[in-house]
C-alpha cells in the first residue's frame, strides 16, 4: 500500500481544480455590460456567504460549463492563462475570486481542489488509493451480479443495436409486436376440457369403496 500510495502521490501533484460562472457581456452596449458586472459581483457575494456555487454556475452562467455546474477540467502549473493563475494558485480549497474582466465577459473562478508538489496528505488521496486497492476485486462480483439481472430481465435489441452487456445464453433477439399472433382456443379444446374434469371427479379415492364425488366408506 506504501508503494501505491506513493505512485499516485507523484501522479496528482501540481493540480488545480475550478469551477467557473461566465457572464457574458458579447454584444452588449454598455448599459447592460454594467448589469452584467452587477450580476457578477452579485454572485460572488452569494457564493461566498455560502450558497452552492455549481448550482449557481447551472442557473446562471453563459459558459457551456454551465451544463457540468460550471466544473473544468483539471490544470496544472503553467497551463493556464498567468493572469487567471495567478488569481487561484496560490489560494485554498473554496476561494472565489473577484469577477474577473475577460474578453468573453466577467469570469469568476472557484477552487475546487488544489493538489500542490511535495508530499500529498493521504485525506487527500485516500479515494484514489482505495479505488486502486478494491477496484480489481469489485469489478467481477459487480459484472456476475448485473449479468444475474440480465438474465431475469425481459430484454428484446432492435437489429441494428450491439448488446454490449449481453448475459451468456441470454435470447434478446426482437419480436416484431406487429407479427405475433393471439393465443387461442377453440370450442372442441374448451369441450375436451370440461369432459377431463368429468373423468377426474369418477376417479376412485384410494382406501375407499366410492369415487370422489360419492361419500366415503373406508373401514
Amino acid at each position: 500500500m506504501v508503494e501505491l500510495f506513493d505512485r499516485i502521490v507523484r501522479i496528482g501533484v501540481c493540480r488545480i481544480f475550478l469551477r467557473e460562472i461566465l457572464i457574458s457581456t458579447e454584444g452588449k452596449d454598455p448599459a447592460a455590460a454594467a448589469a452584467a458586472e452587477k450580476k457578477a459581483k452579485d454572485l460572488v457575494e452569494r457564493g461566498r456567504k455560502g450558497e452552492r456555487f455549481p448550482e449557481m454556475a447551472r442557473d446562471n452562467s453563459d459558459s457551456v460549463t454551465a451544463k457540468t455546474f460550471g466544473l473544468l477540467d483539471p490544470y496544472k502549473k503553467g497551463a493556464l492563462d498567468p493572469a487567471l493563475e495567478s488569481q487561484v494558485w496560490d489560494k485554498p480549497k473554496g476561494y472565489i475570486t473577484d469577477p474577473i474582466h475577460v474578453p468573453a465577459g466577467f469570469l469568476i473562478l472557484r477552487v475546487e481542489e488544489h493538489y500542490k508538489a511535495g508530499q500529498a496528505e493521504l485525506s487527500d488521496v485516500e479515494n484514489e488509493v482505495m479505488d486502486k486497492l478494491y477496484a480489481p476485486r469489485m469489478q467481477p462480483m459487480v459484472r456476475d451480479y448485473l449479468t444475474k439481472l440480465r438474465k431475469e430481465a425481459f430484454l428484446e435489441i432492435k437489429p441494428g443495436y450491439e448488446d454490449t452487456g449481453a448475459a451468456p445464453g441470454k435470447d434478446t433477439s426482437w419480436s416484431d409486436p406487429a407479427q405475433l399472433k393471439p393465443e387461442t382456443v377453440s370450442k372442441a379444446e374448451v369441450a375436451a376440457r370440461g369432459h377431463r374434469k368429468k373423468l377426474l371427479g369418477l376417479i376412485p379415492i384410494p382406501g375407499t369403496n366410492t369415487t370422489s364425488t360419492g361419500v366415503s366408506s373406508s373401514k
